[in-house]
């Protein structure tokens, strides 16, 4: 579902950014269509007009460009938070005999990540950039240093896939899926954590958050 998202901005990012070159070459074809227009309009008081529709092409080609960027942003986006793929800084776990399953869930990645000591991690990834904030109960975006809350209620979504997986893995009460909320893009410095049950970080912290977990467990 995500990576159709995907697929049809960028082709239509890919779309409108052949209709602008397009647009932008036609007035270099302007003589040739003046030359076929008869001499009472090149002539008469539609000349004027004529003469600027150069500036109106190159005017509209600059905005489907700007609009094909937009387009191909927002797909970038869009794939970031799929994650459908095992982010840089967790790939030594692999080599450390952890096994990390990624996927994509409602246009967020998913990544349900399991310890040596067989304990479970459901980590859901958020795209959305900024500086992250929380009163404790929930996490917003700070912006000039108020509150500004996200679209969708994130650690709910996180605690609710938490308990999916928790379901699939079938794992039993004193073996609990961990719940983590990471954001791939956004700066996150919390004064407290977890946030009603669920770890929020960095994806640049979530290997430390993973292993200082597994360290507390054996201790």
């Amino acid at each position: 579902m995500a990576k159709s998202v995907v697929a049809q901005r960028q082709a239509r990012a890919i779309k409108t950014l052949i209709e602008a070159v397009i647009l932008a070459l036609l007035p270099l074809f302007a003589p040739l269509l003046l030359d076929a227009l008869p001499v009472d309009i090149r002539s008469g008081p539609l000349a004027p007009v004529v003469k600027y529709f150069p500036i109106v092409f190159w005017a509209w080609a600059l905005y489907l460009l700007w609009q094909a960027w937009q387009l191909w942003q927002s797909a970038a986006k869009a794939n970031r938070a799929t994650g459908s793929f095992i982010p840089k800084e967790l790939q030594p776990l692999q080599n450390q005999h952890w096994q990390l399953e990624s996927s994509a869930v409602g246009g967020d990645g998913q990544l349900v990540a399991t310890s040596p000591s067989g304990k479970t991690y459901c980590i859901v990834f958020k795209g959305d950039r900024g500086r992250v904030g929380t009163d404790g109960r929930q996490v917003f975006r700070l912006y000039d240093n108020a509150p500004q809350a996200f679209p969708a209620n994130f650690i709910e979504q996180t605690k609710q896939r938490s308990s999916r997986v928790q379901q699939r893995v079938k794992q039993v009460k004193s073996k609990q899926v961990v719940p983590v909320l990471a954001f791939t893009e956004a700066i996150v410095n919390l004064d407290r954590n977890p946030i009603s049950g669920v770890w929020v970080v960095a994806v640049s912290e979530l290997r430390r958050l993973l292993l200082q977990q597994e360290t507390q467990k054996q201790h």
